[in-house]
């Protein structure tokens, strides 16, 4: 018979004695914004601020703006721009305490690239591992799987016979770093890892589950130095990088894969609108910012409950 719900060991009171701490951990659009103007002035700006589309003068500080789209979390570009607007900050660059409306925000998230988003969604994830560190752990550890992020534009799909309206799916991969449930890289969804490499330390680990089971990862991983951890299917290796990888595989470092389900988890959970219907990988890894800015906060606080002690 089992125990009254209060006394199960998988309670609150012994399971996670520390989770209602974090939990309540919120932050502000202000604190959001500061660390995305951290983030900027890390990395530098996307571009050189010059003229805007019609080839007039831009008057806002490029650094600021590309800083509240970072920071933009759920909003949309409306809601953003109110947000800004209390902020009581001069985004001008001549000092005329004007703030950017929504069409142009909008526009300037079409207009930065892809790749200066995947630059901040890594500085946000080093950040973040910076955090850890005082532990002293290994902490370049990665698992990545392939998920569906909700869109809210409709499509036509066949349901039971019938054509029905529902949700569009994005399929896209992330890849997290294990030890502090940041994300470090997101993509379209594939099943081929080169693009993942530019993003990952060599002599790092990294674990996938079967559908990445192609001898051209294995390939990939062997020339950077990375252990990859698959777990191959039930078919027999015939070519090189498979027949290593089945030799050097490690149930125990596999077992760690399923800890990346948490990010995809914390995506649900928080509900994250999703506006982005042209630029939907934008607007992915604009997700995955977010989620590394909640992140952020969350684990300033939890390691701010530990000290180190001298032996």
């Amino acid at each position: 018979m089992l125990r009254n719900e209060k006394k199960r060991p998988w309670s609150q009171k012994t399971r996670r004695p520390f989770r209602s701490i974090i939990d309540s951990v919120k932050q502000t659009f202000r604190e959001r914004y500061i660390l995305a103007l951290n983030v900027v002035d890390t990395i530098g700006v996307p571009f050189k601020n010059t003229t805007n589309r019609r080839g007039r003068k831009c008057i806002y500080d490029l650094s600021k703006t590309t800083a509240a789209i970072l920071a933009k979390g759920e909003l949309s570009f409306e809601s953003l721009s109110k947000e800004l607007e209390s902020l009581d900050i001069d985004f001008t660059v001549n000092g005329m305490k004007r703030y950017p409306k929504h069409t142009y925000l909008h526009e300037l998230f079409e207009k930065i690239p892809e790749e200066y988003y995947q630059k901040a969604l890594n500085a946000l994830d080093n950040k973040i591992k910076n955090e850890y560190s005082m532990f002293e752990g290994y902490l370049e550890e990665y698992a990545g799987d392939n998920t569906d992020i909700r869109c809210d534009a409709l499509e036509k799909r066949r349901i039971r016979y019938r054509i029905r309206l529902a949700r569009a799916n994005y399929h896209v991969f992330v890849c997290s770093r294990i030890g502090t449930n940041s994300i470090t890289y997101i993509t379209k969804g594939t099943n081929k890892i080169k693009d993942l490499m530019s993003a990952l330390p060599e002599h790092s680990m990294l674990v996938l589950d079967a559908e990445f089971d192609v001898e051209s990862n294995y390939n990939e991983a062997q020339t950077k130095g990375i252990d990859i951890q698959i777990r191959q299917k039930k078919t027999k290796p015939r070519k090189r990088g498979r027949k290593k990888g089945k030799e050097e595989f490690n149930m125990k470092k596999y077992r760690k894969r399923k800890l990346v389900e948490r990010v995809f988890g914390n995506m649900v959970k928080r509900r994250i609108p999703f506006y982005y219907r042209k630029n939907k990988l934008k607007g992915s890894i604009l997700i995955g910012i977010s989620h590394n800015i909640t992140n952020y906060y969350k684990s300033e606080k939890w390691c701010s409950m530990f000290n180190k002690i001298e032996v």
